[in-house]
């Protein structure tokens, strides 16, 4: 998440609560793509039904991008 972190400092350019909303769209996005990628695994495999996209997907997003995302500014003092 640092890296992200990094990336976001970079582009907001000091902007504190630009930072912080970009830094949490990129978290979102990357969880939600490593579920995507599970997700496509699993498919291959076991023949995942549609259903099994949306929970890969959204659970990770929420869960781990979001809340986590949060969390973490929180630590490093950032929200």
């Amino acid at each position: 998440m640092s890296a992200i972190l990094k990336f976001s400092h970079k582009i907001s350019k000091g902007n504190v609560k630009c930072e912080r909303s970009i830094f949490l769209i990129i978290n979102i996005l990357v969880f939600s793509l490593t579920g995507f990628a599970v997700w496509g695994i699993v498919r291959i495999f076991f023949g995942a039904p549609i259903t099994a996209l949306v929970c890969a997907v959204g659970y990770p997003a929420i869960f781990a991008g979001l809340i986590g995302g949060v969390l973490y500014l929180m630590n490093r003092d950032l929200w």
